[in-house]
């Protein structure tokens, strides 16, 4: 795109991870918003791009969403979710070579209702957030995941899966992944290898209960492997 192509400054992609807001601003930025989706969440001037898989804040079943106030953006990445093409079907010249990438009308309609609901499901991820906090010591901020650091995770896992809580692990190193290894073997990430050792992911959705998070929090503390 023009905007994005016409010197060889750097694009900047954040990742809002976990739902924990990038600081990183600027016209030439365009944020990974997989998990943080609620309203005045978009930065004027940037790119924003969301998903709506199952697991995410909003979902449509699978697919996404392009949010951005760049006019020449926006007039691009209409023409590219349909094979390159204006808005006209049939008639319309492929300007560009591209995929097909719009939603099922199936698809846009459980997402106009998720949308509808939005507030509650960030309202209620907030405030199971802090009750995490509160009971875990924690200074977490994102709502899309709550993350935990654990010493000896295989033994944390086994714990947590005897007690019935469904704890994940998020996220695996990309360096390590047979795909990358051998291009990139000469990476070397000290902390990064560290920490996804260690981080754990606990359940967080809005229809959990109170209860159920000071359960949770209660089976936490008494494996004593928090870090």
């Amino acid at each position: 795109v023009e905007d994005f192509e016409k010197d060889n400054d750097l694009i900047i992609l954040p990742v809002h991870l976990g739902a924990n807001e990038s600081d990183a601003v600027g016209k030439r930025v365009i944020y990974d918003s997989a998990h943080l989706i609620r309203k005045d969440c978009h930065r004027k001037g940037s790119i924003s791009c969301y998903s709506f898989y199952p697991t995410k804040n909003m979902t449509t079943g699978e697919g996404g969403m392009i949010c951005t106030d760049n006019k020449k953006f926006a007039e691009w990445a209409v023409k590219a979710r349909h094979h390159g093409r204006g808005k006209a079907i049939g008639s319309a010249d492929v300007e560009f070579i591209s995929s097909k990438y719009n939603n099922t009308d199936i698809a846009a309609a459980i997402g106009l209702t998720q949308l509808k609901r939005i507030d509650w499901f960030n309202k209620r991820r907030d405030a199971h957030v802090k009750l995490y906090n509160k009971l875990l010591g924690g200074k977490w901020n994102g709502n899309h995941l709550y993350m935990i650091r654990v010493k000896n995770r295989d033994k944390f896992m086994k714990l947590m899966a005897k007690a019935g809580i469904g704890a994940s692990i998020h996220f695996h190193p990309v360096h390590k992944m047979t795909a990358y290894k051998t291009a990139y073997d000469f990476v070397k990430l000290p902390v990064t290898d560290k920490v996804t050792q260690e981080i754990v992911s606990l359940p967080l959705f809005p229809s959990l209960t109170e209860e159920q998070i000071k359960f949770i929090c209660k089976k936490v503390k008494e494996t004593k492997l928090l870090i």
